[in-house]
């Protein structure tokens, strides 16, 4: 006889019987197996071969159930081909048709940077002279603490378009003429600027700038321009789009 559930007897076995219940194994995960023993038609079946090809067919019956993905310690991963969710002919390494939900604290990440995002603001009314950046020093937000509250300067750590926007205002009466521009690696790529007329005027400036990494950015005021405040109703924001 035979008995599952590793219950070993060492009665002999007929070669019917153990065909009987590799047969019902066949059938119900319909799985090829390679036993290491054979047999003859009426002979008798020995404890030890039994046991052979019980652990062969324990072994097959472990790996019936196959996956692309393959595991790294608590990881899976998956290298070939493209993964589709809500979608059985994905269009992109990951095609995803339906709704993502992130939640507000996630951080997102490219070649495993977090992706930047500055806003600062100014504080307490300080002036910046004609040929200088204007420093916004209050963080409001740098997920990737690139921005420089000594210099004014942002520097990309990673290459892309970023949207930029600057505001500043008038901290004198004066004349002449003042205003705002984008500077990139030192040099003019945007700039707004009106003639004074009275103490009020505000100034904001915004554009889109390609960078590469290392690469740097601020709202500068030129030289010949009149002096300009910030305060906390005026702000830096820098953000990558692409």
């Amino acid at each position: 006889m035979y008995i599952f559930n590793k219950v070993y007897t060492y009665a002999v076995l007929t070669r019917s019987a153990l065909f009987f219940h590799l047969f019902f194994i066949f059938f119900v995960h319909a799985t090829s197996i390679t036993l290491p023993y054979s047999f003859t038609a009426g002979s008798p079946i020995s404890a030890s071969q039994m046991m052979g090809n019980f652990a062969s067919i324990t072994n097959a019956l472990s790996g019936t159930v196959s996956s692309p993905w393959a595991a790294s310690s608590s990881n899976i991963y998956f290298n070939t081909g493209s993964v589709g969710i809500g979608s059985s002919a994905p269009m992109r390494t990951l095609d995803v048709n339906g709704s993502v939900n992130v939640p507000a604290s996630t951080s997102n990440y490219i070649n495993n940077i977090q992706i930047p995002q500055v806003m600062y603001q100014g504080a307490g009314g300080v002036t910046t002279s004609g040929g200088n950046y204007i420093k916004y020093t209050t963080m409001m937000l740098d997920t990737t603490n690139s921005y420089n509250t000594s210099t004014g300067l942002f520097t990309a750590p990673i290459a892309g378009l970023y949207w930029i926007t600057g505001s500043a205002y008038v901290a004198t009466t004066s004349s002449g003429t003042s205003g705002l521009c984008i500077y990139k690696n030192g040099v003019r790529l945007y700039q707004q600027s009106v003639v004074l007329s009275s103490s009020s005027a505000e100034f904001s400036i915004t554009g889109g700038v390609n960078l590469l990494v290392g690469d740097y950015v601020g709202i500068y005021v030129p030289a010949s321009f009149a002096t300009l405040a910030v305060d906390s109703a005026h702000s830096l924001s820098i953000f990558l789009v692409h």
